[in-house]
């Protein structure tokens, strides 16, 4: 009995699954887990199939499981081997499917001659299996470890370096507003890198009180620390001094974003904190009072979610994308299944092979843009975290919100432009689209609050080069707040002022820093700000 089923082939079952659990593990701080449910629903659907027609064909549980295998691993490499041979010169020729189809078909007809060759199977059956099994365990292994370190990293209490106190009853205390606009520049690098001048986009932001920081930089020149350094008002080397810059992991960023110290100051003075479902989890505060959404990820959605168009250019899968580049068989089969998202534009035009993705960023960012204004009416004062990945890629929308269906935009890897002259024109169309769209809904949230608010509206970095480490960053404080700014703040200090200005806290400013690393830093490199 226990040689029958050492020798069952479960290495096909495993196999099945590995490319799935292999994706999973590399992009896990940037999807919801739901997002797995359809892609894993598929490859055991597709490979059962398989399974089935092999061995009605061969007659061989073994031979159906090795060739099937086979094949399998064809179809889940096909796309990473396309991709690498794109991103490689001296691979470019792999990089066209009349090239690279005949090469997997000669190598999958030698290994089917090969497998019809073995004498025995049980030897190899045994191998297959230890091996695939040590592959999956590895996968499982990292996910789960990922999970609870996180889960275990997000609930550790904040080491608070100053006391709060209400200055005035908390009912008159003012809403705060985090909006970020992922990727915005700074007004001067904007016009000298890109020949786009924003400035009645802040002539704007001024006369309605805003300041606007004329030489302001990111402290980080990613996201996920420049955010950080934000929220916990330090840099990471210094609240972090245990960890190396190039060993700081996902789990530990999900430490101090999941749990910051703006937000636990906040509440333990009275606060509620409201946050809106985001694109990337990390950046998705689900611990939140409030937590403003679409709905997470569901089974019937029409669109492919961003890990579905990962995992599916992954594989041979991006051969039917080319056959059908304008995507009239997918828009068929959405229209027939009478089950199509809704969005507030028409995203039929979409095309290429990131379209769904690009579709899920649309509905995302119109349904944040659409209902930021719901946020004060919820009653008692409030924190408000908003990310919207926008003039971010994919470069979708034109300069008056209109889709904009040219591939070049956005078929690129993940979303991004396919050259630098659509990047930039793509990028400076979304500059003047969220400045037209976001100025209306600062105005109505500003006049729809019960006690003028305090508003953060910043970009987290720039887009590329010397313009990387600038970022949009503009406030909106109310009563003398407003004096105790200066040109050159940078995120790090920017609730350590507010907390001293409202909350009779004693937070010292810390030097304002652009980090590349955890030790180096940058100068600003643009004429007015330059040191």
């Amino acid at each position: 009995m226990k040689k029958s089923i050492a020798h069952v082939p479960w290495f096909y079952l495993l196999l099945t699954f590995y490319p799935l659990l292999f994706l999973w593990a590399v992009n896990i701080s940037e999807m919801d887990p739901g997002v797995v449910i359809r892609p894993f629903l598929f490859t055991l659907v597709g490979s059962a199939v398989l399974y089935g027609i092999l061995y009605l064909v061969f007659r061989n549980v073994v031979k159906a499981a090795l060739i099937g295998s086979l094949l399998l691993i064809a179809f889940f490499s096909y796309g990473h081997i396309y991709y690498a041979a794109r991103a490689t010169p001296a691979l470019e020729i792999l990089s066209h499917h009349v090239v690279l189809i005949p090469i997997y078909i000669i190598i999958l007809g030698v290994g089917v001659w090969g497998i019809f060759r073995i004498k025995n199977y049980d030897k190899y059956t045994l191998y297959l299996n230890a091996a695939s099994l040590v592959l999956v365990l590895l996968q499982v292994v990292e996910l789960s470890y990922a999970y609870i370190s996180s889960a275990y990293a997000a609930s550790q209490p904040v080491k608070v370096q100053s006391g709060l106190r209400l200055t005035t009853n908390l009912k008159d205390m003012p809403d705060i507003y985090v909006i970020v606009l992922d990727t915005y520049m700074r007004s001067d690098a904007l016009k000298q890198d890109l020949g786009y001048d924003n400035s009645p986009f802040i002539n704007q932001l001024t006369q309605m009180g805003f300041y606007v920081a004329n030489c302001s930089h990111p402290n980080y020149t990613f996201t996920y620390a420049s955010i950080s350094a934000l929220l916990n008002m330090r840099y990471i080397p210094k609240s972090y001094t245990n960890d190396v810059w190039s060993e700081f992991s996902d789990s530990g960023f999900w430490s101090i974003l999941k749990n910051d110290e703006v937000r636990q100051q906040l509440k333990s003075v009275g606060y509620k904190t409201v946050a809106f479902q985001e694109e990337y989890p990390l950046l998705e505060f689900d611990n939140s009072d409030v937590l403003i959404g679409t709905s997470h990820p569901t089974i019937n959605s029409s669109y492919l979610y961003p890990f579905e168009v990962m995992y599916r250019q992954s594989t041979a899968a991006i051969i039917l994308s080319a056959l059908d580049p304008n995507g009239k068989i997918a828009h068929y089969f959405q229209r027939k299944s009478g089950n199509q998202d809704t969005a507030s534009t028409d995203l039929s035009g979409l095309t290429g092979g990131n379209k769904d993705f690009v579709a899920t960023h649309v509905i995302s960012t119109q349904f944040i843009l659409d209902h930021i204004t719901d946020v004060p009416a919820i009653a008692g004062p409030k924190f408000t975290y908003v990310h919207l990945f926008i003039p971010h890629y994919p470069y979708v929308f034109g300069p008056d919100g209109e889709i904009m269906t040219d591939p070049g935009y956005y078929g690129g890897e993940r979303g991004s432009a396919v050259n630098a002259a659509y990047e930039d024109k793509g990028y400076v169309n979304q500059v003047q689209y969220i400045d037209q769209r976001i100025l209306p809904i600062l105005k109505t949230v500003i006049s729809n609050s019960k006690n003028p608010p305090i508003i953060i509206l910043m970009g987290d970095h720039g887009l590329s080069g010397t313009n990387r480490p600038t970022d949009l960053l503009a406030y909106y404080l109310p009563g003398n707040g407003n004096a105790k700014l200066y040109p050159t703040i940078s995120p790090v200090n920017s609730f350590r002022l507010i907390f001293n200005e409202y909350f009779g806290a004693d937070y010292p400013l810390l030097p304002d820093k652009t980090y590349i690393n955890d030790t180096t830093t940058i100068p600003d490199a643009y004429p007015n700000c330059a040191p």
